[in-house]
């Protein structure tokens, strides 16, 4: 389980269903995540695999849902996911219900699920991508910090057209001097209300 000041992270339950398929079935969302609405046998298999993924050892994906501190309202999720385990490497990405974009949930989500995997899980580096449309997702991805590495052209089908793609990622080095300037910034805050 992950906290943040407004949200925990927490993984995956069967009783996540009904609300993974709310965002599997959003065009809007959707538009950003492959574009096709999924079935319910595809919400069913990406949940059955999600929670077969967090049982393996060790596990190369932590898929999280996103739940609103205090009702454990479900708005989102995130996940981490390694590839390549042997290079301390993994891509973070995460969705949020439209109802609740615009509040900063998504930053706070993966800023939670970044520490995550570089404190506790000790990777080298973690990289994430988006549509060059979504302005929303890579404006998060840069006020975290991530450096945008790429610029694909036409690397992704999605409704019937060829969609362009940035490709963003952080280093553990990185990761330390933001977190260093964090703390420092509320040490500075906690003396200015003294």
């Amino acid at each position: 389980m992950l906290e943040t000041d407004r949200l925990l992270l927490r993984p995956y339950q069967e009783s996540d269903w009904a609300s993974l398929r709310e965002l599997d079935t959003d065009p809007e969302v959707r538009r950003y995540l492959g574009g096709a609405t999924l079935s319910e046998e595809q919400t069913r298999d990406k949940l059955h695999q999600a929670l077969a993924e967090a049982r393996a050892e060790p596990p190369l994906r932590h898929d999280f849902a996103v739940l609103l501190k205090g009702t454990e309202c479900f708005i989102g999720v995130c996940f981490l996911a390694s590839l390549r385990p042997e290079l301390g490497q993994a891509e973070v990405g995460y969705a949020i219900s439209r109802r609740h974009w615009g509040q900063g949930y998504g930053g706070e989500a993966v800023r939670a699920v970044l520490g995550y995997g570089f404190d506790q899980l000790k990777l080298r580096r973690i990289w994430a991508q988006c549509g060059t449309e979504n302005i929303g997702s890579w404006r998060v991805l840069e006020k975290l910090g991530m450096r945008r590495e790429g610029h694909l052209i036409e690397n992704d089908w999605r409704d019937g057209q060829w969609c362009h793609t940035f490709l963003y990622a952080l280093l553990s080095r990185e990761w330390e001097s933001l977190s260093a300037a964090a703390q420092t910034r509320a040490n500075g805050d906690q003396g200015n209300m003294a």
